[in-house]
C-alpha cells in the first residue's frame, strides 16, 4: 500500500504543478505553430487483470513524421505497482505477494481524428517482486530437548525483468495543451516466481501538452 501512495503522490504533485503553470503554458501553446511536432502525455492509470490489479503513472512523446504527418513515434517509460487477485493461490508458506516496476519503451502514436489517437507501446519490465513467507523456527537452545516451534516471517525482494505490449485509444484536446482520457488493453510477459504473464486493460486520465 505504501508503494501506491507514493505512485499516487507523484501525480497528483505533477498534475499540480501544471495547474500552477497554466498561465504560462496557455502562453506557450499560443505560441506554438499548426505543426508542432513533438507532443506528450502524462497519465496517471488503473489496471485490472486476470492475476492483478494496480495502479501507476506513464509518461510518452510522440515525435511527429514530416513524411506521414498523422504517425509518430516517440520513448515512453512509467512506473506501476501491482498486486494479485484474491483467486491468485501461492504456495502454502506463502501470504503476500506484490510487484513495482519501471519500464522504459518506445510508444508509437497514429493520429484518427482530431480528437482520437491510437497508441501502440512495447515496453521492457524491469522491477522487482516483493515475497512474504512464513516458517517454523526452533527456539529452544537445547539440541538435545524437545523442539520448541515459533511462527515466524520474512519478506524476499526479487529482481525481474520482462516485456511488454499495450494497446491504447486516446482521446486528444483540439487545443495545444489540455485534460485527456483513454482505454486499452495489454499483454505481458515475465519472470516474476508466481507470475510469468497477464492480459487486461487499462484506464487513463492526465495531462496532453
Amino acid at each position: 500500500m505504501n508503494e501506491l501512495k507514493k505512485i499516487f503522490l507523484l501525480f497528483l504533485l505533477t498534475f499540480i504543478s501544471f495547474q500552477n503553470a497554466g498561465h504560462a503554458a496557455t502562453i506557450t501553446a499560443d505560441s506554438l505553430t499548426k505543426t508542432k511536432r513533438y507532443s506528450s502525455m502524462l497519465v496517471a492509470n488503473g489496471q485490472w487483470a486476470i492475476k492483478t490489479m494496480g495502479v501507476g503513472v506513464k509518461y510518452s512523446g510522440a515525435l511527429q513524421l514530416k513524411k506521414y504527418p498523422r504517425i509518430g513515434i516517440g520513448p515512453s517509460i512509467f512506473l506501476e505497482h501491482v498486486e494479485f487477485q484474491k483467486g491468485v493461490k501461492f504456495p502454502t508458506n506463502v501470504t503476500e505477494a506484490s510487484i513495482s516496476f519501471t519500464t522504459p519503451g518506445l510508444n508509437l502514436q497514429i493520429r484518427c481524428s482530431k480528437i482520437l489517437s491510437a497508441q501502440i507501446g512495447l515496453s521492457l519490465l524491469i522491477g522487482s517482486e516483493q515475497i512474504t513467507k512464513v516458517y517454523y523456527e526452533n527456539t529452544n537452545p537445547n539440541p538435545f530437548g524437545t523442539p520448541t516451534l515459533e511462527l515466524r516471517q520474512k519478506t524476499e525482494n526479487n529482481t525481474i525483468s520482462g516485456v511488454q505490449l499495450e494497446q491504447n485509444l486516446f482521446y486528444l484536446p483540439q487545443e495545444k495543451t489540455g485534460l485527456t482520457f483513454g482505454i486499452g488493453i495489454f499483454e505481458r510477459s515475465l519472470s516474476a516466481t508466481f507470475y510469468d504473464s497477464d492480459f487486461g486493460g487499462k484506464v487513463y486520465l492526465g495531462f496532453y501538452f
